[in-house]
């Protein structure tokens, strides 16, 4: 669309005359381009004529504003929706788990547990430690 028309408006489409030359009837078009819409009021008063052109063009701006609102609504909950699944990638993607233990000996500062090949050692009782994944669930 180029500057130099506007995007919506009316303008005389037609204007009837008798055989003596007097105006009979106006006809004007009222259009909005964002809509792609053009219609036609007419009276054979040019007053009237252009007050029933005014309200059509209001009422085009109310559907285009209404359009505009809808889309704005629209991007938005798309933006949303992108956001929540970059958070949903990011929250399931697997983390990186340390390898179980295998011959690692490590003393807590009580001196009370040993750790030792995957078994716990506490007061004499030992305990078989099992290494859980996300995928999997077992060892």
């Amino acid at each position: 669309m180029s500057s130099a028309t506007s995007q919506f408006g009316t303008r005389l489409a037609e204007r009837r005359t008798n055989q003596r030359g007097f105006v009979t009837w106006y006809k004007l078009e009222v259009f909005h381009q964002g809509l792609n819409e053009v219609k036609t009021v007419g009276d054979n008063d040019y007053d009237v004529a252009e007050r029933k052109a005014d309200a059509l063009l209001a009422k085009m701006r109310d559907k285009w504003a209404r359009l505009e609102a809808q889309e704005a609504v629209r991007q938005q909950k798309e933006s949303g929706k992108d956001a929540a699944e970059g958070r949903t990638a990011t929250a399931t993607a697997e983390p990186e788990l340390e390898p179980p233990l295998t011959s690692t000996i490590d003393i807590d500062e009580a001196g009370l547990a040993i750790i030792l090949g995957g078994k716990i050692a506490v007061d004499e009782m030992v305990f078989e430690l099992e290494y859980a994944t996300r995928r999997s669930g077992g060892r």
